[in-house]
């Protein structure tokens, strides 16, 4: 019964080469030999080649890549890192439009109803009753959205209000007047001087 050989792979041819140089010295390395038979192979190189045939039989091809598995859980935070620098100012912002500046009357009464000044030539003051007056601010058309703040004061410079307290309130007669009552420091109605100022 015949053996049969099988072809070896080029791999395989390299290895063969290589070993036969490598056991025939240095000498042999310099001539070109054709391999045609087994028997020109000396029986060390042959055992050689079986075993590097045995082991390329054991490692096989090499298969195909597997398919991903899946995504592993999501790992636990972090550290903090340390605080960056601050950063540079940034530029300086425009500038707004201006407001709109409020309106304000105002007017400084006798304690018998006399206007000594005011902020308009057209104020007007009525005693309707003992320290009960009525002050009309004639360029004001409704008063229905403003304050009001009356303190008791004298119109000059030479002397001081007896102690009291002012009250003020819009005229339910005249939407632009406002009734201010001076009251003595015991809470009785009085005539007494004052300044009254309105704010829109």
């Amino acid at each position: 019964m015949k053996n049969s050989f099988r072809r070896p792979s080029p791999a395989m041819v390299v290895a063969i080469a290589a070993l036969v140089l490598a056991l025939t010295g240095s000498a042999v390395a310099a001539k070109r030999y054709l391999i045609t038979n087994t028997k020109q192979i000396s029986p060390a190189a042959l055992k050689q080649i079986a075993k590097l045939a045995a082991i390329q039989g054991a490692q096989g091809v090499p298969g195909a890549p597997g398919a991903t598995g899946a995504a592993g859980a999501t790992g636990a935070t972090g550290a903090a890192g340390a605080e960056g620098k601050e950063g540079a100012a940034g530029k300086e912002g425009l500038i707004g439009p201006p407001g709109q500046a409020g309106n304000m009357s105002w007017a400084v009464v006798e304690p018998h109803g006399a206007v000594e000044r005011s902020s308009e030539s057209n104020v007007t003051a009525t005693e309707t009753a003992p320290g009960i007056t009525l002050v009309s601010f004639g360029n004001l058309a409704d008063l229905t959205a403003c304050a009001y703040e009356a303190t008791i004061g004298l119109a000059g410079h030479t002397a001081t209000a007896f102690p009291g307290f002012a009250t003020v309130v819009r005229s339910a007669a005249d939407q632009n007047a406002v009734l201010v009552q001076t009251f003595n420091q015991n809470g009785v109605a009085a005539e007494l001087g004052f300044h009254l100022a309105v704010f829109c």
